[in-house]
């Protein structure tokens, strides 16, 4: 068991990504849909209240390929260590750029492996933080952001930190109805819930559960997906359904109120017809940009409905929000 794998599994899943900006093989709006997948999970997921990175790493040996017949709780308790660590990664990386404008992660990786990985020397979250300290010169830095992140459960002021980078944290889906239905399967005409419903959804307030079958919702039965998004879209957030559902061979019905969607999304400010300051420009190279000496964009985009030319870094159009083609609409 390792209580350090927040930082080896999850720091380098963080890179996966950034290392692909970087070489411009993605795009900024790609970056952005990246970011959000690493942030989704743990902002919403109901794991966190419960464990820190070290102790989500603790767990590797019962989650990671390990095989029990008794049921799990894991979407309420768990949260993946490699999830965890990349969002960790994500916060100091920005925190390192806003406190100490000289430095970054890169450093800190840089140190860990002149240290540790060349020698191969064994290291533990306690080296970490006093190599964190050195590397920044500050202890108390250091300290603190153990103390917080990753011996703690605390929430990093994700808001602020991605504004250094011209990126905007919001709600993905306002007011869109959501139900917090888990993994299920549709037969029948039954929705048959797979996983335990998340702690805090509506269904898990209603008492609905793991392997418990949804007969009907306001009397209507759905026999596909399909049906199923179509119903919930054409609902809001704060609406009431009645639910009919079969737990243990007996049948309920109880009244649900429909939450908001908890996805977010990062979307970069242009999108947002946002200024993008000198300033921004500057720490999103620092951040996002190529390390080998190429000037300017290579490639450009294409909107095939409005025909704008755009810079390869971004996917979507700001005007039309269509994914760009990388060829002009009929060529080929």
């Amino acid at each position: 068991m390792s209580g350090e794998l927040w930082f080896a599994e999850g720091f380098t899943s963080y890179y996966d990504g950034l290392i692909l900006k970087r070489a411009r093989i993605i795009s900024l709006d790609r970056y952005a849909e990246d970011l959000t997948r690493i942030l989704n999970p743990f902002l919403h997921m109901p794991g966190r209240q419960f464990a820190s990175p070290v102790e989500m790493s603790l767990q590797a040996p019962f989650v990671d390929a390990g095989v029990s017949i008794d049921p799990k709780n894991l979407s309420n308790t768990f949260i993946s260590y490699y999830t965890y660590g990349s969002a960790i990664g994500l916060a100091l990386d920005l925190e390192l750029r806003q406190a100490f404008p000289a430095l970054t992660l890169d450093d800190f990786m840089r140190k860990m492996w002149e240290e540790y990985g060349r020698p191969e020397h064994p290291y533990t979250n306690e080296d970490l933080r006093v190599t964190l300290g050195e590397v920044t010169g500050d202890t108390a830095f250091a300290d603190d952001f153990f103390k917080k992140y990753v011996y703690g459960r605390d929430l990093p002021s994700y808001q602020d930190l991605l504004a250094q980078g011209g990126f905007q944290l919001r709600k993905a889906h306002p007011e869109q109805a959501w139900l917090g239905l888990p993994k299920h399967k549709i037969e029948d005409k039954k929705i048959i819930l797979l996983n335990s419903t998340l702690m805090g959804s509506p269904l898990y307030k209603a008492g609905v559960d793991r392997d418990d079958a949804i007969l009907k919702i306001d009397s209507l039965s759905f026999s596909d997906e399909a049906a199923l998004k179509d119903f919930l879209e054409s609902k809001k957030s704060g609406d009431k359904v009645n639910i009919s559902f079969e737990a243990a061979a007996k049948k309920q019905t109880v009244v649900v109120a429909l939450a908001e969607s908890p996805d977010v999304e990062i979307v970069p400010y242009e999108h947002l017809n946002r200024e993008v300051s000198p300033e921004t420009v500057a720490f999103r190279k620092s951040w996002l940009g190529s390390r080998a000496s190429i000037e300017g964009d290579t490639l450009s985009r294409f909107c095939p409905v409005c025909r704008r030319t755009y810079p390869f870094r971004f996917e979507y159009c700001r005007y039309d929000g269509k994914q760009l083609l990388l060829t002009k609409a009929g060529s080929e």
